[in-house]
Formats: C-alpha cells, structure tokens, sequence
C-alpha cells in the first residue's frame, strides 16, 4: 500500500489535482477513493494485479469495473480519448494548457506537516461527517474540535481526510500522533518551530511560556492544528476523563486553545471525550463534538467488496450488522473471509463464529482498561441479551450498588462507545456482546477449573446466571457453552464431573463463608449437572 503512495506526492499536488477538477467541472462530483487508488498505481506503471495486490482488492473488480469506468470518465471530462496507456500525456496536456506557470506558484507542501499521518486514498461515505466539521471549523471558526468514537470507527482516517479538504483554509496544518503520549514540551518546539518556519529557537523553559507562544503563532496565521489520539494521554483508572499525571499540561493546552481568541483550530481525536471538552462544548458554542458511528449498509460493502468477498446483499448487510459498520473490524474479518472460507460471506456466517484472534485482540485492549464495576456492567448487558433500562440494571446490581456509581460506570461505557443508549434502554453491539459472552465464559470456566470461585461470588452476577439461563426458552444454552468448554480444557466428561462434585461440596461445607452466594452457586453447579447427564 505505502509503495504505491510513496513517490506520489508530485502526481497528488499536480497531476492529480486536475485529474479531480475536470472530473468535478464535468459531473459535479470528485473522483472516489477507488478511482484515485487506480490512478496513483497507473501513474507510477504498476498492473491492474500488482495495484490489486498491493492494496487489498481484488484484480477481478479493478480491471472490469473500476478503470473502465475512470477512463471513461476521463475521456469524457478531458474532451479526448484516454486510457490507462495515455492518461499521463492527456493530464500532462491540461496541466500545461490550464497553468505553465504552475511549477513557480507556492509548494503546497511547504506550510503542511504530516508527521505520521497514514496514506488514506481508500476512504469510504462520511460525506456528512466531513460536511459537519468542515461547517464547524471553516464557517462557525470554532477553535476546539473532537472527534470521538470505538478504536478502529475511523476517526483517523477521517482527520487527515478532513486536513487535505481543508488545505486552502489554513496557512498551516499539523497532524501529530498521540499514541505514544509525547511529552508535551517537545510536541510545542515542533510545533513552534516549523510555524517560526524555524526562526523560533530560544524557546520558553515552562511549558505555559510555550503554550502562549503557541497562541501568538495561532493568532497571527490561521493554523489548524491536529491531535490525534488522545486517548494515549487519558488515565482510565478514575471515573473521569483525567489525564495521566506526566500529562496533565495536555489538558492547560487544550484549555487555553479553547478559550482563547485566535484564528486557528485544534482538532483532536479519540476513543473518550476529554474533560475541557465536554464541559465546554454545546451546538451553539465554540467548542463541539462529533460521535463517529459504524458505516451504514452501502459503505460497508465498498470494504467488503474491495476485498473480494462475495455473497447475497443479505448477507453482506449481516456482516455489516455484525460489527457495527466498524472499518477497522470489516476489515480484520475480510481478510479472515478471504483466507478460511474462500471469499464466500455465506460459508463463514454458517460457521457463527464471529469472534476470533484479531477481533479478541482488539476488544482485549479496551476491556482490559475497564474498572470492576464497569466490567461487570458489560457482563449484565451480555447475559440480558437484549435492551435494558437503568432501574433493570440497578435491579440485576442489587442494593450493594448505588444509582449514582451505576449511572457513572454507564456513562464512561457511553464514553467510550462501548455501551448503546437508544431511547432509555442500554445494550451492546452484536460483535461486542458475543465477545464479553466468551471472556465471561471463559472466565467461569477458569474458575470452576482451579476451583477458585471469586468472579462467581459476585451475587449480582451470579444471580442474573442462574435467573436468565434456567428460562424454558434458553435454558440449555449457556451451561452447554460451559460445559463444552470444560470438557474441552478437562479431557473427559469424567473429569468434569468430578470437578464439579468437589466445588459443590466444598461450597456445602464453607457455606456460612459464602453466606448469600452460596444458594446460587449450588443452583448453578446443580444446572450444569443436570446438562452434563445429558452428554455421552
């Protein structure tokens, strides 16, 4: 993909640029991503199957659909016959007839800096989205932008895609990473020192002598300034969206550039919202916010699609479902699609295995960052199945949790788009829900295992066990699950018999230790016997 992109950057300021704007003059819209990833692998001479190759797609789908019709397109809006063959003279031709003088105009390059920002010609729908922060930062000129939404929704991508629309906009653009949570001080000498175009050298010793600094710069020339990332530099082991503590002069910058007058924007990007942004922000106010959502049904086929999976729309629109439209996890499963089951969307839904290594991994990362309480929220959420209201979790918690910790531990789970809200009712996306079902499964059947029962002491959770799965309508279907997995990891039927024999009777004899618990883990080992007498 980067080899591609890599000796582009003349054919994307130049050539490119009139490529999209006579396609534009003629038909009022610019060339897709497809069609520019197309176009910069033909520029540089590469084949239909090498740009296939190298970018994810199949050669199928590139050569029979998306060059005929970019050709054509291009015949149409040049006034000529083009093809892969010929496209660079014709554009060479405009670019000469429209501009010779274009080569001694300003480099756009050189008020931009990148720093690690990705390639993103494959970019899918988020017409809106763009639309919307575009009005936010060009017309309404608020200073304080984020950008929130689950890891992998797209909010980086959809920054820099942002950065090169709004490239007439600005003097200067920014993108940095904060993924591994730089120090603040050297992130403004960068910063200062490529808007000084490197004049500014004697920097400030204190990090608010810089941010003032900053500021000066920020007023004198519009500057859009991008953040992306946040998270990184976010404690997740408080309630709130505190900053780790080597970082907490993250929060003074992003206060200072919200509340300050200048003529710039600072847009950040990440999985929570920021505290200085959420107690500013407001329709009507300088500081805004833009929850990133899945992609809808026809933008998660381009990915699919893209990637070679085939299949009735019906069960493309699943797999979309499935994972809430999230590109990042379309892709992880288009990539398991392709080299497990042949392409075909059919052939893995009829597996129902929806959760494996890469999406496991990703879920972990983000689980593994939760409070308790929070935890055992996404457990209540997975065993209820279906939408919930908050006086239902405040039941299934009990009296031991009170209404203002459960509403807190739901709202940092809002936060981080973990858990949905649609009209009063909480739940969890399919893909999410399955995956707390197994990391709870598992973690029971660990438990039981090393007869070390402590996540099963929890009565609320032990409780909504035993309440939900001894319905008529599912009674079997969780105890099956454990069930299989023990005789998975304990070898016989024998041995999970006897493992179970003795939790019971060491529950039966420690039950004053165990005290109101104790009845229900009896109940739940009992179920599982009555489901383990049905195995062979």
């Amino acid at each position: 993909m980067n080899a591609i992109n890599s000796q582009s950057s003349t054919f994307e300021t130049r050539e490119f640029i009139v490529a999209d704007t006579v396609v534009f003059n003629k038909q009022g819209t610019h060339l897709t991503d497809i069609q520019k990833i197309v176009l910069r692998g033909a520029w540089q001479g590469y084949t239909y199957e090498e740009i296939a190759d190298r970018e994810g797609y199949s050669e199928k789908y590139l050569k029979r659909d998306v060059g005929p019709r970019l050709w054509k397109i291009l015949s149409e809006a040049l006034g000529e016959k083009v093809s892969k063959k010929n496209f660079r003279t014709a554009l060479e031709r405009r670019l000469t007839l429209a501009n010779p003088s274009h080569n001694q105009q300003l480099d756009m390059d050189s008020c931009q800096d990148w720093g690690e920002a990705v390639d993103v010609h494959t970019f899918y729908g988020r017409t809106q989205e763009l639309a919307t922060l575009q009005q936010w930062i060009v017309q309404d000129r608020c200073p304080l932008v984020a950008l929130v939404g689950m890891g992998g929704i797209g909010k980086t991508t959809l920054s820099i895609k942002l950065a090169q629309q709004l490239q007439s906009d600005f003097k200067y653009i920014i993108w940095r990473s904060l993924r591994h949570a730089p120090p603040i001080r050297e992130l403004l000498e960068e910063i200062i020192y490529f808007l000084s175009n490197q004049q500014e050298k004697d920097l400030p010793e204190t990090t608010n002598g810089r941010i003032s600094l900053l500021l000066k710069y920020f007023r004198k020339s519009p500057c859009l300034l991008i953040l992306d990332g946040a998270e990184s530099i976010l404690n997740y082991d408080r309630k709130d969206t505190h900053y780790q503590e080597e970082d907490e002069e993250y929060g003074r910058l992003i206060k200072y550039i919200g509340e300050t007058y200048h003529q710039s924007c600072l847009l950040l990007t990440s999985r929570e919202k920021p505290k200085e942004v959420a107690i500013r922000e407001g329709e009507e106010l300088p500081t805004r916010s833009l929850r990133l959502i899945g992609l809808d049904e026809l933008e998660g086929q381009y990915i699919l699609k893209g990637k070679g999976i085939y299949g009735s729309e019906d069960d493309l629109k699943k797999i979309i479902q499935i994972y809430g439209g999230n590109p990042l996890l379309l892709n992880m499963v288009s990539t398991t699609i392709q080299n497990i089951f042949d392409s075909s969307a059919s052939d893995f839904l009829k597996q129902e295995i929806i959760v494996f290594n890469d999406v496991k991994e990703f879920f972990d990362s983000q689980f593994n960052r939760l409070q308790p309480i929070e935890k055992e929220l996404m457990y209540c959420l997975a065993i209820e199945r279906e939408p919930v209201s908050f006086q239902k979790l405040k039941n299934d918690f009990g009296l031991k949790v009170q209404s203002l910790e459960l509403a807190e531990a739901l709202e940092s789970l809002r936060r981080r788009s973990l858990v949905e809200k649609n009209q009063g009712f909480f739940t969890l996306q399919i893909v999410l829900m399955e995956y707390t079902t197994a990391r709870l499964l598992k973690e029971i059947c660990q438990e039981i295992r090393t007869q070390q029962i402590s996540l099963l002491k929890s009565s609320k959770l032990l409780k909504l066990i035993v309440k939900n799965y001894v319905r008529t309508t599912q009674s079997n279907i969780f105890f099956r699950m454990v069930l299989d997995q023990l005789l998975l990891e304990l070898g016989s039927k024998k041995n999970v018999e006897s493992q179970l024999d003795t939790i019971l009777s060491t529950l039966q004899h420690e039950s004053f230790k165990l005290e109101d618990t104790t009845d229900d883990i009896i109940s739940l080992i009992h179920r599982m016997q009555v489901n383990l007498s049905s195995y062979k």
